[in-house]
Order: C-alpha cells, then sequence, then structure tokens
C-alpha cells in the first residue's frame, strides 16, 4: 500500500507509536503522561509538514513564474525580430505576416497577462493551471517557429 499523502503518512505512524508506548506503560497516569508526549510530537511533525508543503509549493511557484516570465521576453524579442525584417518585405507579404506577428503578439501578451494575474487557489488548480500554460506556451513557441519558416520560404 502506498500512502502519497505526507501528513497521513505522519498521522499513522505517529498513532502506531502511541499505541506501541501506550501499551508499554503499566500505570494509567503513566500511559496518558506517554500519550500527550506523543499528541505533542505529532503535532509538531504536522506543523513541519506543513510548513515543508508549503515551502516547497512556493519555490516551484516562484521556479515557474521565473522560467515563464524568461520564456514570455524571448518571444517577444522574436517578435520584434520579425517586426524588424518585415518593414524590409513588400506589402503583400508583409500585410500576410503583419497579422500572423499581430496575432502571436497578442498571444503572448496574453499568457503574460495570465502568469500575472494568477493567485494561489490550491494544489489542484495550481496543477490545472500550470498544464494549461505550458500547453499555451508550447503552442505559441511553435507558431512562432513556423513562423520563421514561412518566413524563408
Amino acid at each position: 500500500m502506498r500512502i502519497d499523502n505526507p501528513l497521513l503518512c505522519v498521522a499513522i505512524m505517529v498513532f502506531a507509536g502511541t499505541m506501541t508506548s501506550i501499551g508499554c506503560d503499566n500505570t494509567p497516569e503513566g500511559r496518558i503522561e506517554t500519550a500527550k508526549d506523543n499528541l505533542q510530537e505529532a503535532k509538531a511533525d504536522v506543523k513541519e509538514a506543513v510548513n515543508d508543503a508549503v515551502t516547497a509549493y512556493r519555490d516551484e511557484w516562484l521556479a515557474f513564474k521565473f522560467n515563464a516570465e524568461a520564456a514570455i521576453r524571448d518571444n517577444e524579442y522574436t517578435v520584434n525580430g520579425y517586426k524588424k525584417e518585415m518593414r524590409k518585405a513588400d506589402t503583400t507579404l508583409k500585410a500576410v505576416f503583419d497579422k500572423r506577428i499581430g496575432e502571436l503578439e497578442q498571444r503572448n501578451t496574453d499568457l503574460k497577462r495570465r502568469l500575472a494575474e494568477y493567485s494561489d487557489e490550491g494544489k489542484i488548480k495550481w496543477e490545472g493551471f500550470k498544464q494549461r500554460f505550458n500547453r499555451d506556451m508550447e503552442a505559441l513557441a511553435k507558431s512562432l517557429k513556423e513562423l520563421a519558416v514561412d518566413d524563408k520560404k
């Protein structure tokens, strides 16, 4: 059996330890004192596990945000490069690529806004946000690469 929840795992270990300790002490007062000690230890362990989980989540969010902001800046740089190149293109080609570049620029701006507006709503919503954001970021990167290929044709 596998237990993925660290809090549940800690609680089970403390409960097992408490039951073992209580069974070894012969006096009722001794068993009560042992149980109180074990309860205090369990509370401290749970508090530490919660703090560790929160710290890990925050670290993951900060790393994700840092990497996403860097990718968005790279996209902006790429789009600006395409804009410079399109200034030299003929009128027909320029109209087509200006529209596509504008769409890509808007998608990048939308990603930037979504990242800035994200607020912590729990682990499940975080995972959903992260998956959608990564999917949209990958789609934008693919579109930017396709534009570069089309531009060379």
